[in-house]
């Protein structure tokens, strides 16, 4: 990303945090400052003496400096943790919902490879999606950070890749009360937990590459002792007998295993998921109730057709708990089973 880019991002993200703690901004879009007036609360998380602060992009520019390498950063996370709501409520209310011909959507979108599945019932009613964010942190001799978006349908818990739902203009705020976060925040957890290793695959690597230098250096180094210890010392002409070559051996041995172990200790890598943000999403959709025979056993599965992205949402898998549209269902309990977990079975 550019300078430029950047600037642009963080300029952006300093007008809608003051604005969302009760604030108004006016920065013209080519100006280099720009004027914000807030609530004394706020200008006091960013040591501004004054409600009417001056913001500029520049590091000694007047009044509030956003630039990133000093403390707003810092601030603006007081500000985040006091004046903004971590939790919310939205609906979509003018959505258009599919009420038919659904066994035909089920038979082409589903592979039910070894049963059968009918329709029983169909309903519409809102179904609650939570959009979580995350901030994840990996520390080790170096440190990676990441924001971790996921949404997961609070009934299914399945992650929906939904994007970034908030973006539509169509939700509304609805009820004053507070999420219950009790539905998703277990799957939401575990699915940021997979996301971020795979986001820090490249931070691993560098981890491990460094690591693997290091201990090389460590070997060849005390492997150079080992090998001078069995020689004969210059000034008394002092040649070591085996006795005496055994003791060094196993101390150079000892101080290498102890090194290697301040150098597992130091590159060892700390990680920590911590929760900033969820909000509840009440879409229309289409709930169908779907039995589904394999021989002689039936069991009853519930389908959903998200409303907002006109399309079904998988079935959880009994084995990896993933949703999947390809399924082949066990003899006697019905246990839908994915692709990959039914070739590894």
């Amino acid at each position: 990303m550019s300078d430029t880019g950047l600037m642009d991002r963080v300029r952006g993200f300093a007008c809608d945090l003051i604005e969302s703690s009760g604030g108004i901004v006016e920065w013209e879009p080519d100006a280099d400052a720009g004027q914000g007036i807030v609530p004394q609360q706020v200008a006091g998380c960013f040591d501004q003496p004054d409600e009417t602060i001056e913001l500029s992009m520049r590091a000694d520019g007047p009044g509030l400096s956003l630039n990133i390498a000093g403390s707003f950063l810092e601030n603006a996370g007081k500000a985040l943790q006091q004046f903004v709501p971590g939790c919310g409520s939205f609906a979509m209310t003018d959505l258009s919902v599919r009420k038919s011909d659904f066994q035909p959507l089920i038979d082409s979108t589903f592979g039910f490879q070894n049963a059968r599945a009918r329709i029983v019932s169909v309903g519409m009613v809102p179904v609650a999606y939570h959009a979580w964010w995350f901030h994840a942190t990996l520390r080790s001799e170096d440190a990676w950070e990441s924001v971790i978006q996921t949404t997961v349908n609070c009934e299914s818990c399945l992650e929906i890749a939904m994007g970034d739902v908030l973006e539509s203009i169509r939700f509304a705020t609805t009820r004053n009360g507070g999420v219950d976060v009790t539905r998703s925040m277990l799957s939401a957890t575990h699915l940021a937990e997979v996301a971020t290793m795979k986001q820090a695959e490249g931070f691993f690597a560098r981890i491990d590459q460094r690591l693997q230098a290091d201990r090389k250096r460590l070997r060849e180094y005390y492997g150079a002792m080992l090998k001078e210890s069995a020689k004969p010392n210059r000034r008394t002409k002092h040649v070591p007998t085996e006795s005496e070559l055994a003791d060094r051996e196993r101390a150079v041995k000892l101080e290498l295993q102890r090194k290697l172990g301040e150098l597992d200790e130091r590159f060892a890598i700390c990680g920590y998921l911590r929760p900033v943000a969820v909000a509840e999403c009440q879409i229309p959709s289409s709930v169908i109730e779907l039995e589904v025979q394999r021989k002689a056993a039936k069991r009853m599965f519930r389908v959903y057709w998200n409303g907002m992205l006109k399309k079904l949402e998988p079935l959880a898998c009994s084995k990896c708990g993933l949703g999947s549209f390809n399924l082949w269902f066990a003899n006697e309990t019905v246990d839908p089973v994915c692709n990959k977990c039914n070739n590894v079975g």
